[in-house]
């Protein structure tokens, strides 16, 4: 793995924004093993007195500066302590913008009251800008360079910073890519690589459960206007929501896109969907690659018998062995606010039967959405959102209509099993600050085989 957080892409797609000639020695640097090749008379830029802080006109907008003109870069894995840039590597990779008198300038078109220093242990006196602390990179040796823009590296990712305090944004623009899973969305990043987009089933185009240090590790895929579709991407699904901090979220049939930052090589013939079928226990929902019909694109289902106190029951194995359990649900129907609670258990393949299912009574039916959910023995199975474990927490609760059960590998339910409550609680979500700055909320979506109107069910 790159220190850089990409493999240098051979794809020949459309690019976000040039490649530059540092940008190309750094990945032939890369190549030779030695990720530091080249560096040696490269210094940081040296930490001032009182630094000053100024901004100048690029395709993103209005950005950062430092002293001599080099760009200045935020980056996502801070707002997560455990994945903040504090390494000697991040450290020389990305000099941190520090002041050795406690103060900080502002230059032309920055807002001096959102200026700071913060005293950060192993790193340093560093200044920040409406609370983000600010980096510059090795390998920008003249004013005017942003070859850290859009760069994975180090459980983040690192964005130059707009004058308004918020990661500047170049126009996104999204491709088809192939994945273990099927075709999916993707979008050009640094260098030319293209890195799968995800969804969760927790989120809707009003409102995210991915919020905070969620966005440390699934940063949102920002827009400096409406993004543009390659070929295979239907631009009619494409879409933009307002976030809290100003920025712009891409939308595609209703589904928020984020990236995710362990898909550091991407580039053909292999394309990474790590973050594909991740359950995100601490963020109420499942995450999923997205097909270009604007389906969750989850793949084959894995469903397999694990222990319970009830004996073996159901469960669907997500992304690194992971499973949670699956449940039945005696009401008429979960839809809506109900499958954002209790996801359905989705497959686009025929799903696979591991120890303890029959793979005769695997099966599945087509929602309203256009997805298919995983059925056995003729129930649709479920997830519950605050359960995506192996754990039965959401045995016998009692909501929209109907009781969730546990189902055994014989096909019975566990009545009566957990506890029963006469209410579930809704999935925590925080709504953007404006309305999304696409078409309504309530779009109709048009795929090759079905018509639905996609707010008639939780917003997909």
């Amino acid at each position: 793995m790159l220190a850089f957080g990409h493999r240098c892409s051979t794809a020949t797609a459309p690019v976000r924004r040039a490649v530059s000639n540092a940008g190309t020695a750094l990945c032939a640097a890369a190549v030779t093993g030695s990720v530091l090749v080249g560096f040696g008379a490269l210094a940081p830029p040296a930490s001032a007195a009182a630094p000053t802080v100024s901004s100048r006109m690029t395709a993103e907008g209005k950005v950062l500066v430092g002293p001599s003109g080099l760009s200045l870069y935020t980056f996502s894995g801070d707002l997560a302590p455990s994945t903040g840039c504090t390494s000697a590597l991040c450290l020389k990779l990305w000099p941190p913008v520090l002041s050795t008198s406690g103060t900080v300038s502002a230059g032309p078109g920055v807002n001096a009251a959102k200026l700071a220093v913060q005293k950060r242990p192993g790193v340093g006196d560093q200044v920040t800008y409406y609370g983000h602390p600010l980096y510059y990179f090795l390998k920008d040796t003249a004013a005017g360079q942003s070859n850290g823009e859009d760069v994975a590296s180090f459980g983040g990712v690192w964005q130059l910073v707009s004058a308004a305090g918020h990661p500047a944004a170049s126009q996104a623009h999204l491709q088809v890519e192939p994945t273990p899973q099927g075709l999916a969305l993707g979008t050009v990043a640094a260098f030319g690589a293209v890195k799968t987009v995800y969804t969760i089933s927790a989120a809707t185009a009003t409102s995210t459960t991915c919020t905070g240090a969620c966005e440390a590790f699934w940063p949102p895929l920002i827009s400096s206007g409406p993004a543009q579709a390659g070929p295979g991407v239907n631009k009619s699904l494409l879409g933009l929501v307002r976030l809290p901090d100003g920025t712009s979220q891409v939308t595609y049939a209703g589904h928020r896109l984020y990236l995710f930052t362990k898909d550091l090589a991407t580039g053909a013939p292999s394309y990474e969907a790590n973050g594909s079928l991740v359950l995100a226990q601490p963020f109420d929902g499942v995450w999923y690659a997205v097909s270009p019909s604007g389906f969750d694109l989850a793949g084959a289902a894995h469903l397999k018998a694990e222990t319970s106190p009830a004996g073996n029951v159901m469960a669907m194995v997500g992304a690194g062995g992971a499973s949670a359990t699956a449940y039945a649900f005696t009401g008429k129907s979960c839809a809506g606010q109900c499958a954002i609670a209790w996801p359905p258990v989705l497959t686009t393949e025929p799903p696979v039967a591991g120890t303890g299912v029959n793979a005769a009574a695997l099966g599945s039916t087509r929602l309203p959405d256009g997805n298919f959910q995983v059925t056995y023995h003729g129930y649709p199975l479920y997830l519950f959102f605050k359960g995506l474990s192996s754990s039965t927490s959401g045995a016998g609760i009692k909501a929209f209509g109907g009781t969730f059960e546990l189902v055994t590998g014989a096909g019975k339910l566990v009545t009566g099993a957990g506890k029963t409550v006469s209410s579930v609680p809704e999935p925590a979500t925080t709504a953007p600050t404006t309305a999304p700055t696409s078409a309504p909320t309530t779009t109709t979506t048009t795929t090759a085989a079905t018509t639905t109107t996609t707010a008639a069910y939780g917003g997909y």
